[in-house]
């Protein structure tokens, strides 16, 4: 078991992992290697273990490709066309 910092969305949805202490984030304990993906939004923290949803998860790599650009562009946006 290896101690982590998590930030969950309102739903309980893991959005970000850290190993280091930050405010916002949750200490937890986790088993390592972490799953892949588990901060890809479609894992839920149940209170002891992150949960995979299925249904969160993208539905091919083009659905996945187009959350990445909008994420770059939200990103663009917030630093001010920085990117």
């Amino acid at each position: 078991m290896k101690t982590f910092y998590i930030r969950l969305d309102q739903a309980g949805i893991i959005r970000d992992i850290l190993e280091f202490p930050h405010a916002g984030y949750i200490e937890v304990q986790m088993q390592t290697p972490l799953p892949a993906g588990i901060n890809g939004g479609w894992y839920r923290w149940d209170g002891e273990n992150p949960v995979e949803v299925p249904e969160l998860k993208p539905a091919d790599e083009r659905e996945m490709e187009q959350r990445m650009a909008d994420l770059e562009a939200a990103i663009a946006a917030i630093l001010g066309g920085a990117i």
